[in-house]
């Protein structure tokens, strides 16, 4: 078991919510009931320990969306379109790839803006870090735009990335209790993606987020500090 230190200071639900998901860190990809994968960052689970959910976006083009409503996306483990003849376990695995590589495209833009003391959500106008650290002509060129619109010099920028180079995001395992609290459909593009859009008003609760995976050792070391 991980080490518990609840100290009087920390709200009630705060050392509730904290107990709950040093569990699901215990139990990471393993623990039951998992129904859909969502990669994160160490800033969205800062958030998610101190106000009690997980932000999803909002947007005309975020699919099954609706005014003033965030979505979260998800791979979905009980897609009616995976491959023919794949199995479970196999598609499991498939789907974690998925939600790996976008657990650390994800980390790499909020941990930019956060280095930067940045709105998180700025990072719908940030090429992606694997953009920005590229050499030649199209490397410099995204530098050069990414300066210009959040207002930063390039050498900040570099610092950015050099923070930002070592997150690999967080996989969340999302729970099959949540399909019966919030409205979602499946949104396969081509049957290629196998993710659900999942309507979250407010956030997704918490309580929901079962199985915690760091994807570094830094970023684990740092989840057992934040979940102390």
């Amino acid at each position: 078991m991980l080490e518990r230190i609840i100290t009087r200071d920390i709200p009630k639900e705060v050392a509730e919510r904290k107990e709950r998901l040093r569990l699901a860190l215990e139990l990471g990809l393993e623990a039951p009931g998992i129904v859909a994968l969502h990669g994160t960052s160490m800033e969205a689970m800062r958030r998610v320990v101190l106000q009690g959910g997980l932000s999803g976006s909002m947007g005309h083009d975020i699919p099954f969306s609706l005014p003033g409503v965030p979505v979260l996306s998800a791979y979905y483990l009980r897609s009616r379109e995976r491959p023919v003849g794949l199995d479970d376990e196999l598609f499991a695995e498939e789907l974690l790839d998925e939600a790996t590589s976008y657990a650390m495209t994800i980390a790499k833009s909020h941990a930019i803006l956060s280095f930067l003391k940045l709105d998180p959500g700025l990072r719908h106008e940030l090429p992606t870090h694997a953009e920005l650290i590229l050499g030649g002509s199209f490397g410099k060129r995204c530098r050069a735009e990414a300066c210009q619109r959040l207002g930063v010099r390039p050498e900040q920028l570099q610092a950015a990335l050099d923070y930002a180079g070592k997150r690999a995001g967080i996989v969340i395992g999302l729970s099959e209790d949540m399909l019966s609290r919030y409205e979602y459909v499946e949104t396969n593009e081509g049957g290629e993606h196998h993710e659900i859009a999942i309507r979250c008003p407010g956030e997704l609760d918490a309580k929901y987020l079962v199985g915690l995976e760091p994807q570094s050792r830094d970023e684990w070391k740092e989840m057992e500090i934040l979940l102390r």
